[in-house]
């Protein structure tokens, strides 16, 4: 089983980390991270939120990561 980390902890994040848990049996998510640091420390769909440093403060060997960013603004 891969971990997987969401980028993005909004609506489209929390779309694919429900759909990844009926569908996506291979995945081990970790949790969500996002660079608001108003969501950091939080939960989502009962998983935690990180900032953008979790990445260089913890080694994961074979890590997904899944990009889900909804936003016109962020996306340029």
């Amino acid at each position: 089983m891969r971990d997987l980390i969401v980028f993005g902890a909004g609506d489209l994040g929390k779309f694919i980390v429900y759909n990844i848990n009926i569908f996506g049996d291979e995945y081990n998510i970790l949790g969500f991270m996002d660079e608001d640091i108003n969501k950091v420390g939080w939960t989502l769909c009962g998983l935690p939120i990180f900032g953008i440093d979790y990445l260089k403060l913890n080694k994961i060997d074979d890590l997904s990561i899944v990009i889900a960013i909804n936003s016109p603004k962020a996306e340029r």
